[in-house]
């Protein structure tokens, strides 16, 4: 498996687990697509899960970004995005109740869904949702990331690469094979300097 598989396999394997009680899987891939230049658009939530593989494969064979430099972000980002309901629950009820007295006070209606939000975030069923949800995540790319995992991937990956390689020092010339890349490197930015 590769690395995108094995976090999409995640990402399926933590909607099971939480069953979207939390988070839905949709609203977790939507909000991940978005953040690496995804155009899901909110009519299509339904498909967010295979249009950010799709934007994860685009960015990697397209766009040439390492696959695991890639899907380690996304991990580290989706890790700090379901922490953060609860690390920053204290300032979005702050925020949110400022809120709900400038509606009062302008004698604006105050919307429902910012009531809702506001009992929601100052409930300790919700809070216990969020670590679950949180832990749950850790627990399972603790096991399909693991160290032993991230070997098996990362050979997989130079197994591939090796192929490019070897295309690469097939093109040099005799005197260039024995050269490291960085000196090649050196000598193509001073053949351009004028």
């Amino acid at each position: 498996m590769s690395w995108t598989k094995t976090f999409i396999e995640s990402l399926k394997e933590w909607d099971g687990c939480t069953q979207g009680k939390h988070l839905t899987l949709n609203d977790l891939a939507f909000y991940l697509g978005l953040t690496i230049g995804g155009k899901t658009k909110i009519e299509n939530i339904d498909k967010a899960l295979e249009n950010l593989e799709g934007r994860i494969l685009y960015l990697v064979t397209k766009e040439s970004i390492i696959e695991k430099f890639l899907i380690e972000s996304l991990i580290s980002y989706t890790t700090e995005y379901l922490a953060s309901f609860n690390n920053n629950r204290g300032y979005s009820i702050i925020r949110d109740k400022d809120l709900v007295n400038h509606f009062e006070q302008e004698g604006i209606p105050v919307p429902e869904s910012l009531s809702k939000g506001v009992e929601r975030l100052e409930s300790l069923s919700d809070v216990l949702t969020s670590e679950y949800s949180l832990a749950e995540w850790e627990r399972i790319i603790a096991t399909n990331f693991s160290r032993v995992n991230r070997r098996l991937l990362f050979d997989k990956d130079f197994k591939k690469s090796f192929k490019a390689h070897q295309k690469f020092y097939e093109s040099l010339s005799e005197e260039d094979k024995n050269k490291t890349v960085r000196e090649l490197l050196r000598e193509k930015r001073e053949s351009k300097l004028p």
